[in-house]
């Protein structure tokens, strides 16, 4: 007798229309695969004009329409039926893909989760098609007058998924997901024009060009998608061997606190890679600072054969055959462009003057303890009222001044352990503390005796121009008015910045704002006085004297939380004399 006789039967085949949801699940995310998997159709349509529209980030309507070659009827009606492709007919084409799409999932599982309308037409044609798919099921068929491509139209996405609809972002933080989708194609694709709206408002254009990314005058594409102060920080790389890799890097001097700036190809497959990324950050090194990224777009052209794209739903990441090729490769080339940039400088040894210790400008005579050589009237102020957490006792050690070290680390002792103090984070740490409690005061506007005019990319423009964001930055002391294009002038700050604001300053805080995702609204106060705070803090590599770097310090002791900044980098390590000593060997 079999087991299943016996226990009764516990396993059973899912229905079609379950099955097809949790297709949907892998292959639709959000709003933004939905464009990716249209316009990846429209492309391997041989499509040269793309316009996307969209309303509430997508939630309610995708429309994205093509002049491609179209499709006939019948193969209207069949695009909606799963694993239906006109891409592979044998499991050998896997090993030659040059298409993007050719699971045969998208249009279905699309179909599955929303009210899918398709409109289409070759150019035999006299009239089109127009099909209707509800929850996957085909309600309508009829002729329809219509131009030569493919428009579909999606409406009420996940309206059959009400646990999947209730997780989708706020409008502002799906459609810069799908801005960002639409940008990495205009990039790689600038034959192609690209036009997305956003509630009858026209918000990203790319225009077509014969420009390709192996020409510097593709310069002009990179200005349109991320602006002109990004384009012309730009500059190109070219590598020709058993893979090709083409491109554009950022110089060092201009880098973003997330990789949304890096655009990776493989064979104009936009894809993520953790072999790709790390190569670039190991090529560029101590040249940006931590937690920066540069901006990279980058393609690779590779033979099929050599790659697998069939690894991930949505055909994101892809296995490479030699991974140590492609590491090495995109290392090289990244890394002797900036060398023969002469952005990587060549270190000498300076020829100084032999002087004796003491007259050293690098050291400071050891003298009292810190508490009495700092005045009373630099100690803040502890009887004004408190915002932030309450005052406790923080055993900040008492201590003496040896010097600065290489201009960012300030070095000090007691009798028993020698101190390092990151002077940007302690004095990170600082101004935070002083705009928290005195949040009225900083965030109260300083006219700019000549207003700063800045250049963003498209995509920022999209969220600075809206009217809220800038009514919450104006809550803070910032007036900032959209100029035209992805020009805008700022003509007051908060009173914290004082004398230190540039176009450089200002361009790096919006960044690090991250307008137009889900934590700038949810947290904006708290990442409104960090970054404020750093900005107008001093900076790593800054020369200090020894009555500031006194009087940083005692005003570190005396901050409530003095042993991280904002951030929760640490602003002073420790080593005792016991580690030295095994360190040299003096113990065991």
């Amino acid at each position: 007798m079999e087991l299943g006789t016996i226990m009764g039967t516990k396993i059973h085949v899912l229905d079609e229309n379950l099955r097809n949801k949790i297709a949907a699940g892998e292959v639709i995310e959000r709003p933004a695969s939905v464009v990716k998997e249209l316009i990846e159709n429209s492309i391997d349509a041989g499509a040269l004009s793309i316009i996307v529209k969209i309303n509430e980030g997508g939630k309610k309507l995708i429309e994205v329409t093509d002049d491609g070659e179209g499709m006939s009827r019948d193969d209207a009606v069949l695009s909606v039926e799963r694993y239906a492709t006109s891409k592979i007919e044998a499991i050998s084409d896997l090993k030659s893909l040059k298409t993007f799409g050719f699971r045969g999932e998208a249009l279905s599982s699309i179909a599955a989760v929303s009210l899918l309308e398709i409109i289409t037409k070759t150019k035999d044609k006299d009239v089109g098609i127009k099909i209707i798919i509800k929850a996957g099921t085909i309600e309508e068929k009829s002729e329809i007058g219509c131009n030569k491509g493919t428009s579909i139209s999606v409406r009420d996405l996940f309206f059959n998924l009400p646990a999947r609809r209730k997780y989708l972002k706020s409008t502002e933080t799906e459609l810069n997901r799908i801005t960002d989708v639409i940008s990495k194609y205009a990039l790689i694709f600038p034959s192609i024009s690209f036009n997305l709206f956003h509630n009858n408002k026209n918000i990203l254009f790319s225009p077509k060009s014969s420009e390709k990314i192996t020409n510097l005058s593709y310069l002009e594409n990179i200005a349109y998608i991320y602006g002109k102060e990004i384009a012309k920080e730009m500059i190109p790389i070219k590598f020709e061997n058993e893979i090709q890799i083409y491109g554009f890097i950022s110089k060092p001097t201009i880098s973003k606190v997330n990789r949304d700036y890096q655009a990776i190809f493989v064979n104009n497959r936009n894809i993520r890679s953790n072999l790709i990324s790390r190569a670039l950050e190991d090529a560029y090194g101590n040249l940006i600072p931590k937690k920066r990224h540069p901006i990279v777009i980058l393609s690779i052209l590779i033979n099929p054969e050599k790659i697998d794209v069939n690894i991930h739903p949505t055909k994101k990441e892809i296995r490479f055959l030699n991974e140590d090729l492609i590491y090495q490769s995109v290392y090289d080339v990244i890394s002797q462009k900036l060398q023969k940039s002469k952005i990587i400088p060549v270190l000498k040894t300076p020829k100084v003057r032999k002087k004796k210790l003491a007259e050293s400008k690098s050291y400071f005579p050891k003298a009292k303890t810190l508490d009495s050589l700092v005045q009373s009237n630099q100690i803040i102020d502890k009887t004004k009222p408190r915002t932030f957490i309450p005052s406790k006792k923080t055993h900040f050690p008492s201590m003496y001044l040896i010097g600065q070290f290489h201009n960012t680390y300030i070095a000090t002792q007691d009798d028993e352990n020698l101190y390092l103090i990151d002077q940007h984070a302690a004095a990170e740490r600082i101004q935070y503390e002083k705009i928290v409690k005195n949040a009225g005061k900083f965030t109260k506007s300083q006219l700019l005796l000549n207003p700063i005019t800045f250049d963003i990319p498209q995509k920022e423009t999209i969220f600075l121009q809206n009217s809220q964001n800038l009514e919450k930055l104006a809550n803070f002391g910032f007036d900032i008015k959209h100029f035209g294009g992805n020009t805008f002038i700022i003509r007051s700050v908060p009173v914290v910045f004082g004398k230190i604001l540039n176009q450089k300053v200002i361009t790096e805080f919006l960044d690090e704002l991250n307008i137009g995702k889900e934590e700038f609204h949810s947290h904006i106060q708290d990442l409104m006085f960090k970054t404020m705070a750093c900005h107008s803090s001093i900076r790593a590599g800054q020369d200090l004297s020894q009555k500031r770097i006194e009087q940083l310090i005692n005003n570190l002791k005396n901050c409530d939380d003095p042993f991280s900044c904002p951030h929760g980098r640490p602003t002073i390590i420790s080593f005792s004399k016991s580690f030295l000593e095994k360190k040299f060997k003096r113990r065991t």
